[in-house]
């Protein structure tokens, strides 16, 4: 299902509002995108770094959904569609706020996160490496930098960027009953 929205041109922001007026991405509230999710909630886990969680390309939230069970002081999603974040606002309170901009100008001067997520989303950006680098900045020392994507051809080529600039402790390949997989990294901030 994700693949159809993959393309190697880029996306415009009409398609993208489009897309989440007419549902088009409510297939992630399913149980065949579950493990991938669960995954990066793992991760959260884990590591203890839910306090303060930045998850970039959030969509409609449904990652913040799903970690409402371990608990957080404060999550901050960003998307680009005005569609997504009207909906996911619909969730917010003191402790979870959305904000709509793109991933790229995106600027984090009053916090520092011990998480920061991109779940799905760096194969929209036209630098993924270069957008990852720029959010290390806002990740606290001993903060966790998780990654999660379908596999696919522009996934690999990603992935080998990635794996090249950072030392990832931690990876898993997930594959559900449709044929789809996603790999989930996660690294620590010296």
């Amino acid at each position: 299902m994700l693949r159809r929205f993959i393309k190697k041109k880029a996306v415009t922001k009409e398609q993208w509002e489009g897309q989440y007026s007419s549902g088009g991405w409510s297939f992630l509230n399913t149980i065949h995108e579950a493990a991938h999710y669960s995954i990066i909630t793992g991760y959260l886990d884990y590591f203890k770094k839910h306090d303060l969680i930045l998850d970039v390309g959030c969509g409609e939230g449904v990652l913040q959904q799903r970690i409402q069970n371990i608990g957080y002081k404060k999550y901050v999603g960003i998307d680009f569609s005005l569609e997504a974040i009207n909906k996911a606002k619909l969730r917010e309170n003191n402790q979870t706020v959305f904000i709509q901009t793109q991933a790229e100008e995106f600027n984090s001067e009053k916090n520092s996160f011990d998480a920061i997520i991109f779940n799905e989303v760096l194969y929209y950006l036209e630098s993924p490496l270069e957008v990852v680098k720029k959010y290390e900045q806002f990740l606290q020392p001993g903060g966790i930098l998780i990654i999660s994507m379908c596999v696919h051809r522009k996934s690999r080529f990603i992935w080998k960027k990635l794996d090249n600039h950072y030392s990832f402790i931690d990876e898993t390949k997930v594959i559900n009953k449709k044929g789809n997989s996603w790999i989930v990294k996660c690294c620590l901030k010296k």
